[in-house]
């Protein structure tokens, strides 16, 4: 996932998110992202929404990045989402859709509960 020109954010399936860097004279180099935010180092997928970044896991849900201000907000069965596994996000201007271990799920995105921060990362 593209953040910027030089830099690529993605995830794995054991270590969370990590971002590649192109630094002068053509070297990359890579290392962890968002470190102790995400409530699960399993990424299954990424989406980005103009400064947010929308992560993906097998069993936790959704994890938000606003990257104005480094904010994350986390979204699962405990506040919205019908199951915690989640597949794929697609987002649409009114609605945010999301595939997940039973189907698909639209929520309305004025319905969202997305706009709260944690500051120490997901509650457990």
């Amino acid at each position: 996932l593209p953040l910027d020109s030089m830099s690529v954010l993605f995830g794995t399936r054991e270590a969370g998110l990590f971002i590649l860097r192109r630094r002068p004279a053509g070297v990359f180099e890579y290392s962890p992202f968002a470190d102790g935010k995400l409530p699960q180092s399993h990424v299954t997928c990424l989406v980005r929404e103009n400064s947010r970044v929308w992560v993906g896991t097998r069993s936790a849900g959704i994890a938000i990045l606003d990257l104005r201000d480094s904010a994350w907000s986390y979204l699962s069965t405990r506040n919205g989402l019908q199951n915690d596994k989640i597949s794929t996000i697609r987002i649409s201007p009114d609605y945010v859709w999301i595939g997940d271990g039973v189907g698909v799920c639209r929520m309305a995105r004025d319905s969202l509960p997305l706009f709260f921060h944690l500051q120490g990362g997901p509650r457990s």
